[in-house]
């Protein structure tokens, strides 16, 4: 079998990309192939860190942590953690990312048996569930993503944005 398999969460920073391998190291990746290129820190929290996501504006990495059902922020240059708060519900795997000012997650609810999405409060660390997507698969945890991509109809938009601005430039 693999000895590492690969990332269980990952976040890019600028031209860098971090995660938690499967053995639960916060690591550096390469962001190109995602082969393993510095353990910044061993086992922080065992093998629970499963969903990562970046602040850009604020320079803050967020983790969601299953074992713990709670919310961390992580240090990416040293791998030190900090809680923020219980999520308030029981998970089994989530997957995380910074969107529009706001931290959102894809999760398993443990309580419910379903696959949600909702918003994750990066002050408190309360989880409230927005969506439900459908049950999921008992005794057999799945690998949960989750990437949030623009409608074609706003990509059009930032497009018409960018020429109406370089027109007026001119």
């Amino acid at each position: 079998g693999l000895q590492n398999p690969g990332p269980s969460s990952i976040a890019f920073i600028g031209n860098q990309a971090f995660g938690f391998n499967t053995q639960g190291d916060f690591v550096e990746y390469d962001p190109n192939t995602l082969a393993e290129i510095n353990v910044i820190a061993a086992q922080q929290l065992g093998v629970g860190g499963n969903g990562l996501g970046y602040d850009a504006v604020n320079d803050v990495l967020y983790m969601v942590d299953r074992n713990n059902d709670a919310l961390f922020t992580v240090d990416y240059t040293t791998g030190d953690i900090s809680t923020v708060g219980d999520l308030g519900v029981d998970i089994q795997n989530a997957g995380a990312t910074f969107f529009d000012g706001q931290l959102w997650a894809a999760f398993q609810n443990n309580s419910t048996g379903n696959l949600e999405v909702g918003t994750i409060d990066v002050n408190s660390g309360a989880l409230s569930s927005a969506f439900t997507l459908g049950g999921f698969p008992t005794g057999a945890p799945a690998t949960v993503a989750f990437a949030v991509i623009p409608a074609p109809g706003s990509i059009a938009m930032l497009g018409l944005a960018g020429l109406a601005a370089s027109r007026q430039r001119r």
